[in-house]
């Protein structure tokens, strides 16, 4: 049977080389001769009548090398029992013509049955990977719509049946609009055979086949995750309205112990012993830093909530790196860290809420100067970045970051381990400082190397200059020069 659709050759035949194709051939061959030897007289001059058919018969069921056997066969049995035994010329010549007749029969039909093979294990792999194709598209969680270059619906999977509620005759040759409308929005949206809606995430891949181009969709209903999204939000906002609750009672009688400390510090040393001095020291610093730490809590949580009251105008760079330096310059001294300050000239404003920005720097600083090393070395500066805005940068060469736990590093309340060594904290200053700036529509960055140290910066718009402002270089700025400014603010490091 041959089939041109598919190109398939089936032919009835036998294994080659095997006892029953052998016999078969025989039995063939020997049919040929008994036919042969009942045909009239009159056509004695066609010796090989019955036998060239015999081994082309022979070559396509039972093999070549049957084939090949038979034609000798018949040549003996045409000599022996339908020639006459003269080596004439018409006797040679009738042989020679029948056995490259023959031979190039053998050639031929070994081609065909080869090309037949071929073709069937051809078919039989295409047949395989198709039904493993099918296998796949069935087997899968998702639902898997096949769609051709204008939209039409080729082929659908049966979790799309139980997704959507159609068949797959009525999906079939249908535009995938009616699975899947043209989004409006952001979110995508699935429609039900009853009319009902849901949300949905889909995946797209291109396939390439005979038929042309084709488009592959996995549909997957994410009404569930979208639920615990939203309960999520809901809970992550009473958390926050908790902490903001929270930090508002605990201000308030931790306002009235740092009160009351300080003014029990101001006592003269006639009314306090020297043991009651120390004892105060240390109600006045764990007080301080506990409302350093409600203070930051509130301000995440008010973050978080959407609370958070910016007041964006143009900043002068100069003067919030001055101010910076002369909070910090005394703490830096004190770690033993040298504190450089490079104030650039000729910089554009940067828009930002000013003190929201000088706590973002006193975040980072903070963490520069803790995290080093005694006689290191801690720079602040900024300069114009390639956006137009203005970069600030905090770099020093301390511990560093290990590159595995970058991913935790603006987690609130993580300190990468270092909650279990000497260094004080509370984890919360760079997860509100990255909060803070993208609140004013920047971004934070950093890199960092183990053992050489780490560089964080804050990118912010810039404001556009009036004009050109000729002034002198840029020079390092050194912290002694900048130990007391008006205008400080009190500052616990986080």
């Amino acid at each position: 049977m041959f089939k041109v659709g598919r190109l398939t050759v089936d032919l009835p035949r036998l294994r080659a080389g095997s006892m029953a194709s052998y016999m078969t051939a025989l039995a063939i061959t020997a049919a040929a001769a008994i036919v042969r030897a009942e045909i009239p007289p009159a056509l004695a001059w066609l010796p090989y009548l019955t036998f060239f058919p015999a081994v082309v018969v022979i070559t396509l069921v039972c093999g070549g090398i049957e084939g090949l056997i038979s034609a000798l066969s018949s040549v003996i049995l045409t000599w022996l029992f339908f020639m006459p035994h003269t080596l004439s010329f018409e006797n040679t010549y009738r042989t020679v013509t029948f056995i490259i007749g023959t031979g190039s029969v053998v050639f031929v039909a070994g081609a065909v049955r080869h090309t037949s093979a071929i073709i069937r294990r051809l078919n039989l792999t295409l047949g395989q990977s198709e039904a493993k194709f099918r296998g796949l598209l069935e087997s899968a969680p998702d639902a898997m719509v096949i769609v051709d270059a204008v939209g039409r619906i080729v082929l659908v999977n049966a979790a799309t049946e139980r997704l959507f509620g159609y068949s797959r005759a009525q999906l079939l040759g249908k535009s995938s609009e009616m699975l899947m409308p043209v989004a409006t929005a952001d979110d995508v949206v699935g429609v039900r055979k009853d009319g009902s809606s849901f949300p949905i995430e889909v995946s797209h891949s291109p396939l390439q086949t005979e038929d042309g181009p084709m488009v592959s969709s996995a549909i997957r209903d994410v009404t569930a995750r979208k639920q615990i999204e939203t309960e999520l939000m809901r809970a992550s906002r009473a958390k926050s309205d908790f902490l903001s609750g929270m930090s508002h009672e605990l201000r308030t009688p931790l306002n009235a112990i740092v009160g009351f400390a300080e003014l029990l510090e101001m006592k003269s040393a006639d009314s306090l012993t020297p043991k009651q001095h120390e004892y105060v020291g240390h109600i006045l610093e764990g007080g301080n830093h506990l409302l350093v730490l409600v203070t930051q809590l509130l301000d995440l949580a008010g973050i978080e909530a959407g609370r958070l009251n910016l007041s964006i105008a143009p900043v002068d760079v100069a003067i919030v790196l001055r101010y910076v330096q002369g909070l910090m310059a005394p703490i830096a001294q004190k770690a033993e860290v040298n504190f450089v300050v490079n104030i650039p000239a000729g910089i554009a404003d940067a828009r930002a809420d000013e003190l929201r920005l000088r706590q973002v720097l006193l975040n980072f600083l903070s963490n520069a100067i803790k995290y080093n090393n005694s006689g290191g070395e801690v720079v602040l500066g900024a300069q114009a970045s390639a956006e137009g805005g203005v970069r600030f940068t905090v770099s020093d060469n301390g511990v560093g970051i290990p590159s595995d736990r970058t991913d935790e590093l603006f987690q609130p309340f993580n300190r990468l381990g270092a909650e279990h060594s000497k260094v004080s904290g509370t984890g919360i200053g760079l997860a509100f400082s990255r909060k803070v700036v993208e609140a004013m529509g920047g971004t934070v960055g950093f890199t960092s190397e183990v053992g050489k140290g780490s560089i964080f910066w804050v990118d912010l718009p810039g404001e556009p200059m009036a004009a050109t402002v000729v002034g002198p270089a840029a020079e390092p700025a050194r912290a002694d020069r900048f130990l007391s400014l008006p205008g400080g603010s009190a500052f616990s490091p986080a």
